[in-house]
């Protein structure tokens, strides 16, 4: 008579083969599936950089304070068809469009200038971008000035202020300009991420805290966005299909009313002014105008920034007098060639009446 062991162990040498089966049956095919899908994407990809420059491309990194920031030492082309832009560009070490930053000599006088894609500027030739000609200039009038840059494109004004306390140590300017454009830093403003106003109306600058998975999982999603010319076409395709708007969390702004927008544009330009002064350093700013409104005079935006400055007593610069819609590209929303020489010889003209930039 058999006993129960030896009863079971048919059961369970049936219950291994199943097992195996089922493998066999699923998992391969699975396996299977995915290592085709990996290739198709490794052909896709190679293609898609042999044959096509995506429109408007960067280079970006995430960046745990700044939300995101140009990769250090990288290198990339900027294409825009419409206006027949196609420009390579490389970023310093810290991640700006500027030459490498070296600690300050010791009777060197630097001049910081803090923005958004207007002081990034991949739309035309290094050489040829109003930071580096406004350098030459100064330099004819003062050989131990330079000028360093910090901003990347769609920064807010607090994610200038928040990119001041950053690098302020390493760059250790005697003047800091804050070039603030019209066309759009009001609603970039309204950022909670960055920053917000209490119920009291007080400032508040949030800390990004989170576990270090967040942070690189974020940093994996805008590493894949901007390395991965598949990734970057399916997603601006898909936007572009359906008119939905995939922006990370760090963009996503309050509903807030017009009034709201203006407080907290005051409060974060008067904040960076305090702290720039409390440094060492002096502060004016540089007030760059929407394209549009050069057409339709429509002065609102940059008359609230003189009307601030003046209240303050900051030093300020309307580029406004001196700019036609013929110093911007017909499509790109900012400055051509020509745009950049203007705005390099009116903020030199600025640095020499306002501030302490002469030997």
């Amino acid at each position: 008579m058999r006993n129960k062991s030896d009863q079971s162990e048919p059961q369970r040498s049936l219950g291994k083969g199943g097992q195996s089966r089922w493998r066999r049956r699923v998992m391969f095919p699975l396996i299977a599936i995915g290592m085709g899908m990996l290739c198709a994407f490794i052909i896709a990809e190679i293609s898609l950089r042999l044959l096509v420059d995506p429109e408007a491309k960067r280079l970006a990194t995430y960046d745990a304070t700044l939300g995101w920031k140009g990769r250090p030492n990288g290198d990339g082309l900027y294409v825009r068809k419409t206006d027949d832009i196609r420009v390579p560009f490389h970023y310093n070490n810290l991640g700006f469009r500027d030459e490498d930053v070296a600690a300050k000599p010791e009777h060197g006088r630097r001049i910081l200038i803090l923005g958004d894609s207007f002081i990034e500027n991949l739309e035309v030739e290094y050489e040829k971008t109003f930071p580096f000609l406004l350098e030459q200039q100064v330099k004819l009038r003062s050989r131990e000035w330079d000028v360093a840059i910090v901003g990347s494109q769609g920064y807010s004004t607090a994610q200038q202020l928040l990119a001041f306390r950053s690098y302020h140590d390493a760059i250790s300017p005697d003047v800091v300009l804050l070039c603030f454009y019209c066309g759009n830093d009001f609603e970039d403003n309204l950022r909670r991420r960055f920053a917000f106003l209490d119920e009291q109306g007080e400032l508040c600058i949030p800390e990004n805290n989170g576990s270090i998975w967040k942070h690189r999982a974020r940093w994996l999603q805008r590493w894949l966005y901007e390395s991965s010319h598949v990734v970057y076409l399916l997603k601006n395709g898909f936007q572009s299909l359906t008119n939905v708007r995939l922006k990370p969390a760090s963009k996503s702004i309050v509903d807030a009313d017009e009034e709201y927008k203006l407080r907290i544009t005051a409060k974060l330009l008067q904040q960076l002014a305090q702290e720039a002064n409390a440094a060492g350093a002096e502060f004016g700013i540089v007030v760059i105008p929407f394209r549009d409104d050069l057409t339709s005079g429509n002065v609102q935006a940059q008359s609230f920034v003189a009307r601030l400055c003046e209240d303050r007593q900051i030093p300020c610069l309307d580029l406004s007098p001196v700019l036609s819609t013929d110093d911007y590209f017909k499509t790109d929303i900012h400055f051509n060639i020509k745009g950049h020489q203007i705005a390099a010889q009116a903020i030199n003209e600025f640095l020499a009446t306002s501030f302490q930039t002469h030997p």
